[in-house]
């Protein structure tokens, strides 16, 4: 039993990382404003080329 609790804490926790990111990813999407939505977009889009240069 040992055994097999040990080859699935892994899984698990992978499982459990991802759904956690999952739920928190819908939440956030959930409480924010469209104005807020363009703005991060916006953010992220300046962050991914401004550290190129």
């Amino acid at each position: 039993m040992l055994e097999v609790m040990r080859r699935a804490l892994p899984l698990l926790t992978m499982a459990g990382f991802s759904l956690g990111v999952a739920v928190m990813l819908g939440l956030k999407m959930l409480t924010e404003t469209p104005a807020q939505k363009a703005w991060s977009r916006r953010r992220h889009f300046s962050l991914a080329f401004s550290s190129r240069s």
